[in-house]
């Protein structure tokens, strides 16, 4: 019950946190509540495909139409009722933060707006990293994430801006760090 310790013990983010934290970062969440989550129109819920901008808490949750980042991330059965949810850390989980569109999508978009917010590479680093993690890049995180950045330069065919920075984001969404609190 951590009385005697100084602080609580590191604990895995729920799917729907994970997912709302991707979004604020990217600075695409929609911060619209209630009205309609589906289509009136909807007849069956196979192939539906949700709003993925909007909190996670408004997604409709069909059994049939799981979203394939909460089916990942442990989301509960949704055709028993669950007490508890498994935490489960399975490699389909890194696979999806480094190769799904939405988590590429979600980063560029980060990252166009932390290029437009910061000029200093090094200052938009850290704000990357409180922004994420949040709290700033330690001496040697920063120092990698640079080394990459100009890596990127460097290559035969160098990076845009807006393309290495989103890649070293989707790097810091891919971290154990962003899906736990300390």
């Amino acid at each position: 019950d951590n009385r005697l310790w100084s602080r609580a013990f590191r604990r895995r983010l729920d799917a729907e946190s994970v997912h709302d934290a991707i979004l604020v970062v990217s600075g695409r969440l929609k911060e619209v509540h209630g009205g309609p989550t589906f289509p009136g129109t909807l007849a069956a819920d196979y192939g539906y495909a949700p709003d993925e901008t909007t909190r996670a808490v408004f997604i409709p949750v069909f059994r049939n139409a799981l979203p394939e980042f909460f089916d990942l991330f442990d989301f509960a059965d949704t055709s028993v009722v669950t007490g508890k949810r498994n935490a489960a850390t399975v490699a389909p989980q890194a696979l999806y933060m480094l190769n799904h569109p939405f988590v590429m999508e979600q980063a560029r978009a980060a990252a166009g707006r932390f290029l437009k917010a910061e000029p200093d590479a090094s200052a938009r680093v850290d704000s990357i990293y409180v922004s994420a993690l949040g709290r700033p890049a330690s001496p040697s995180e920063r120092k990698l994430a640079l080394d990459f950045l100009a890596e990127t330069q460097k290559a035969a065919k160098p990076m845009k801006d807006e393309e290495a920075w989103g890649m070293l984001i989707q790097a810091v969404f891919a971290s154990p760090d962003f899906r736990s609190i300390d």
